[in-house]
């Protein structure tokens, strides 16, 4: 087996391999399974009740997803399976009515597409500002840039004029010094800012991805306290950090409950160390909702995390700040508890195919799977290319798998890998960095053996439906919020570059968000990976799998059961804040 990619994405002479690969090793089956398939359709034709349907075209982008579609039955089921999304409300359950009521806790986002970066932040800075409360400072201030401000040879000088910056992260700090000068003359002071890079911005309904552009939203949380911290990427041992460690770092007095939030924002030239925090936060804060992202950017433009823990008045204190604001490496983030909640979803976009696997055999610290096992089947044991080819040859996979999965082809891991129904399961899905004919494969993450696994593949109505399904069931869950007194104040949203435009062409990344929520403000970006926490929606992860008997997998630990937070290479991340009802004006 090679080495695992470092890069989550899949280059296009690998992705190719890939192709070549799967197409070589599936055309035994290819071709009488086309030939089966074209005489159920000629068979099919003759009944005056059954519709002709065109498959629509596949994308050649990653993504992941929670659980999946049942294999059909009948021949016209399998030209048009149905989609069925465990993000669906329940049948009979209509979404609540909307009441014009406000929150105390505002989330306001402004977007500017302007050609120079100071007049860009000035922009996205006054609308974001617009609809909050006048004379009163934000609590804390996302800032998500266009790296093509910083882009090699393309106007940094006609950008920022005759400031002489060299291209790299010296140009963000340009960022973070504009930002302070435009807070400091509002007046506001003690405003954290943190946030990253980007290579395109969300806007509710509208975006832009490739261009110009940078997205301000500024929180206002009354009855809140917000803890800003930073790690430089050489801190030694965070996975087994405890309460004081972290209190040293700036989170003393951060309560950890259901309703705080962690927003963190990471470096993607060390992965592994982003891994570490997070599941440090994880054992420390298990009930806090985590969001976050991996700073992206165009190609090779430079990447970078943006940190200022306050505005300050002084020139002095504030130029001495500034020069620490743009960072190559690390993590930067906030913690925010106190009279408010938060809620947080994550849209994967993927599919399941194929049985489960039970894994066996790892190498490469988990990275790269040698040897796996199929579920419940005839214990049929080999590398992970082999049996999914013999899947294919058995016939517990769909020809339109087989097609897509030329395009793309991902690893679900299980979330519930006690589930006796494959369907139930729900997965995290790793994008394969590289496979080998009837071999292993390497992911961008790792498992252990006795880990649930199933191969995924991504098409765009399914992509579109399992969002507006999410967006739908948030709503519900919503009518349960204001029930106990919180009204949604905003929400921002941190999606992988490989979605937007790539996966769901003329949808907007937030379009099903403002239909669900109309009212309620929404900004985010397009970066190199989405970080939260699954499954969604709780009350999954709260049954007891154990308690309906034993199980026959061989590996399965206790801390495989639970919940985990985790970079979605090809996911979307949303966060909403609620506060109380805000009085009448």
């Amino acid at each position: 087996a090679s080495a695992p990619l470092l890069s989550h994405k899949m280059p296009n002479a690998l992705a190719g391999a890939a192709r070549r690969t799967i197409f070589s090793a599936s055309l035994p089956l290819l071709i009488p399974a086309l030939l089966l398939a074209l005489q159920a359709s000629i068979s099919d034709a003759f009944s005056p009740h059954t519709p002709l349907l065109v498959p629509a075209p596949l994308s050649p982008s990653c993504s992941l997803r929670r659980s999946p579609i049942a294999p059909p039955a009948s021949a016209a089921s399998r030209r048009a399976p149905a989609l069925r999304m465990s993000s669906a409300p329940s049948e009979g359950l209509a979404p609540p009515s909307e009441a014009p009521v406000k929150s105390t806790a505002r989330m306001e986002s402004g977007m500017s597409q302007a050609d120079s970066l100071g007049d860009a932040l000035q922009e996205a800075v006054r609308a974001a500002s617009a609809n909050l409360p006048a004379g009163i400072p934000p609590s804390c201030c996302f800032v998500q840039v266009s790296s093509k401000y910083f882009a090699q040879g393309d106007g940094m000088t006609r950008v920022m004029g005759p400031d002489g910056l060299s291209i790299g992260t010296q140009g963000y700090e340009v960022t973070a010094k504009l930002l302070s000068r435009l807070f400091a003359a509002r007046g506001w002071q003690d405003v954290p800012v943190v946030g990253c890079s980007a290579s395109g911005i969300i806007a509710g309904d509208s975006q832009t991805e490739g261009g110009r552009a940078v997205s301000i939203t500024l929180a206002s949380l009354p009855g809140a306290k917000v803890f800003p911290f930073a790690l430089s990427g050489e801190e030694k041992g965070v996975e087994d950090w405890r309460r004081p460690d972290w209190d040293k770092l700036g989170l003393e007095g951060f309560e950890g409950g259901p309703d705080s939030a962690i927003v963190l924002f990471s470096h993607s030239e060390d992965p592994e160390f982003a891994g570490q925090v997070l599941k440090s936060f994880d054992f420390l804060f298990p009930a806090a909702k985590k969001a976050g992202a991996v700073a992206g950017g165009l190609e090779s433009d430079p990447r970078a995390l943006l940190y200022l823990p306050k505005i300050s008045a002084d020139a002095g204190e504030r130029d001495a700040i500034d020069k620490a604001v743009a960072r190559e490496a690390g993590v930067v983030g906030v913690a925010i508890s106190g009279d408010v909640a938060f809620e947080a979803v994550v849209a994967q976009g993927a599919r399941p195919i194929g049985p489960n696997f039970e894994v066996l055999e790892t190498d490469y610290n988990g990275t790269v799977i040698l040897r796996m096992e199929e579920v419940g089947g005839a214990s049929t044991q080999g590398p992970p290319m082999t049996l999914f080819d013999m899947a294919g040859f058995s016939g517990q996979m769909e020809i339109e798998d087989i097609k897509s999965a030329l395009e793309f082809l991902a690893l679900g891991v299980s979330l519930t890998p006690l589930e006796e129904d494959p369907e139930q399961h729900d997965y995290i899905v790793k994008t394969i960095t590289d496979l080998q004919k009837d071999g292993p494969l390497s992911i961008a993450g790792s498992v252990r053996p006795g880990q649930v696994v199933r191969f995924h593949v991504r098409d765009r109505e399914n992509a579109r439906g399992e969002l507006a399904g999410l967006m739908l069931r948030w709503k519900l869950a919503r009518a349960a919020r204001r029930t106990d007194g919180w009204v949604p104040g905003g929400a921002i949203v941190l999606a992988d570059a490989s979605r937007g435009e790539k996966l769901l062409k003329e949808t907007k990344e937030g379009s099903a968000f403002v239909e669900a929520f109309p009212g309620v403000g929404l900004g985010g970006a397009f970066i190199d990976g989405a970080i939260g926490d699954l499954p969604n929606f709780r009350e999954r992860a709260m049954r007891a799998p154990l308690a309906e008997g034993a199980s026959n997998l061989t590996g399965v630990n206790l801390d495989q059961l639970m919940r985990g937070t985790n970079v979605h290479t090809v996911g979307a991340t949303f966060l909403m804040v609620y506060g109380r009802e805000a009085p009448a004006e």
